[in-house]
């Protein structure tokens, strides 16, 4: 496995096992939200 990849995986497990809500990683914050941009004019 690459160092980067590694490294990374290990950051959002961190992150993920300091939240009671998550099981296993954590990829954004609590309270954001992915939001699909579906064309331009939503960007």
């Amino acid at each position: 496995m690459e160092s980067r990849k590694k490294w990374i995986l290990n950051s959002f497990e961190m992150a993920g096992n300091q939240n009671k809500l998550n099981k296993h990683h954590q990829l954004w914050q609590n309270g954001n939200y992915p939001v699909l941009l579906y064309s331009a004019d939503v960007i």
